[in-house]
């Protein structure tokens, strides 16, 4: 196996090509990753970041080809957007890159909490077919709601210090959402659970 680092600030130490061969010298697979700045930031300025943005996957026949695309591959895609906090909002996947309709789309949402600094929970993570999302297109669907114990759930509320007390699961056949709800001791721990069942779980510590 060879990788190969990237150099420049931000990236440094991060692998930017992963090459691996068979016992005759031929690539099996590769890997390539791509890189960029955080939203109003520069790879080469304080503060030094570097977000994946694109990353091939590459599988190849060991035939000795090395041309992509071509006879000698099959490759799939996944590219990402990130906000300002470095949490990932949309990845597209391509599946087979040649091939047309197996695409799909992930956006996820936050509602960050700047005073207590909880910016990286998601409340909604939803998946698409396709690269445009739509209510059409709309395939799966969790919402996580924070620190609301015994109430109705708002999942867009910013959490207070992130436990997740309910998870609502998106139902395609009845378009509506199951329910998974947890609460918590003081200290944080996870001391009942009820599934979409409505069965209950606890936990005691001692």
């Amino acid at each position: 196996e060879t990788t190969i680092y990237r150099q420049d600030y931000g990236s440094l130490t991060k692998p930017e090509q992963v090459l691996r061969r068979n016992g005759a010298g031929q690539l099996t697979t590769s890997t390539v990753y791509q890189y960029a700045p955080a939203p109003g930031a520069t790879l080469a300025t304080v503060p030094y970041t570097s977000n994946l943005t694109g990353q091939w996957d590459t599988v190849w026949d060991e035939t000795g080809g090395t041309a992509c695309p071509g006879a000698n591959c099959r490759r799939a895609y996944t590219s990402r957007q990130y906000d300002a906090y470095g949490n990932v909002t949309s990845m597209q996947s391509y599946g087979d890159y040649e091939v047309v309709g197996d695409e799909l789309t992930t956006i996820m949402s936050y509602a960050p909490n700047t005073a207590a600094y909880i910016v990286s929970r998601p409340w909604a993570v939803t998946s698409y077919s396709g690269l445009t999302p739509s209510a059409a297109t709309q395939i799966a669907q969790k919402l996580s709601a924070y620190d609301q114990p015994g109430v109705t759930p708002t999942p867009s509320r910013p959490p207070v210090v992130g436990d997740v007390t309910q998870i609502l699961q998106w139902e395609n056949l009845s378009n509506s959402y199951l329910v998974k709800q947890t609460t918590y001791d003081a200290y944080g721990n996870p001391v009942s659970r009820r599934d979409e069942l409505n069965r209950e779980s606890k936990v005691t510590y001692d």
